[in-house]
């Protein structure tokens, strides 16, 4: 059953497929436990990486498969209490091989991809395009850190007695459970959002440094000026990026193409006109495609786009800045 479990959990299973599957899962513990193991190794598995295309689709599928799974679940347990004292000592067994191996492994993604992962906790991490997180198979112990090169949405399974730090550059965030966004992508500025809970700042650079945010609120590391910027924000504009949304809010030029290069898999020539340097915008992307975006730039600010080759270059529109 394994080829069938994979398409029923990754959607490709058909509708006779699924029936199968769910009266195999629901009548007996066997069934059960062999779909449990094989979602576990589906879950965690360190390639799957979905396109900003597939994502909504996959998350349809999950809501889908999530209701029926746990309900199975539910039946069996409650029904099977010897059952029950096998899969906590199987647990142990886990547990116990978790905490000898340390291995490190890494998790990337592309332009123009997401991915969602399952760290050896249980805590869900779900990367934006270009984005690299590394840590170790041993964090089922005391200490959990996550290393990040890029930006990814956290939710932080709480564990008693056992912290969860993320750690890009300077910056660590120490947070015990809680759910928050790092944004750190290399030599830009840092920012972090917190959704839910709570998270301690400190600097590598400063031991005196200590910042605590609350939920609603964004912090920001300025690489040029080394000032930290802290306010008040609507969450959902700033990780709305799960969705495929992304927002701007005076966003200076150079920063946005930088974002569209992630998102879309281009390459803008760098900017040296120190005015297309101080060109901000503040608007909304949801899924549109490259063009149309270009095209509601250009409308916006007087500049003209040319295609080099693979490069595309932004240069200032003359005539139309005069008349600004």
């Amino acid at each position: 059953m394994k080829e069938q479990f994979r398409k029923y959990l990754e959607g490709t299973a058909s509708a006779d497929q699924k029936r199968e599957i769910l009266t195999h899962v629901k009548s007996s513990e066997t069934g059960t436990r062999e779909f449990e193991l094989e979602k576990e190794e589906w879950k965690n598995d360190e390639e799957r990486v979905i396109s900003l295309a597939a994502w909504n689709a996959w998350k349809k599928v999950k809501r889908e498969i999530a209701p029926e799974i746990s309900f199975t679940r539910k039946l069996v347990i409650s029904s099977l209490s010897a059952a029950s004292i096998v899969f906590i000592i199987m647990g142990l067994s886990i547990f116990w091989l978790g905490i000898q191996s340390n291995k490190q492994v890494s998790i990337y993604t592309a332009s123009g991809q997401l991915t969602e992962a399952y760290l050896p906790d249980s805590s869900k991490v779900i990367l934006n395009c270009n984005s690299t997180i590394t840590y170790r198979t041993s964090m089922l112990g005391l200490k959990r850190e996550v290393e990040i090169d890029g930006e990814a949405y956290f939710d932080v399974r709480s564990k008693m007695f056992s912290s969860f730090d993320v750690v890009s550059n300077d910056v660590r965030v120490h947070v015990t459970g809680t759910q928050f966004n790092v944004q750190a992508y290399k030599d830009e500025d840092v920012r972090i959002v917190l959704e839910e809970g709570s998270v301690m700042l400190t600097m590598k650079s400063d031991p005196e440094f200590v910042q605590r945010l609350k939920p609603g609120e964004l912090i920001r590391f300025d690489n040029e000026t080394n000032k930290i910027i802290k306010r008040s924000i609507k969450t959902k504009d700033f990780t709305s990026w799960k969705e495929g949304v992304l927002y701007f809010e005076n966003n200076k030029l150079p920063d946005l193409l930088k974002t569209l290069e992630r998102r879309y898999g281009v390459s803008f020539e760098q900017i040296e006109d120190p005015i297309l340097k101080e060109f901000t915008l503040t608007f909304t992307i949801r899924n549109e495609r490259f063009g149309k975006v270009m095209d509601l730039i250009k409308a916006a600010l007087p500049i003209e786009v040319v295609t080099h080759d693979e490069k595309i270059e932004v240069k200032l529109d003359e005539k139309r800045y005069r008349k600004i």
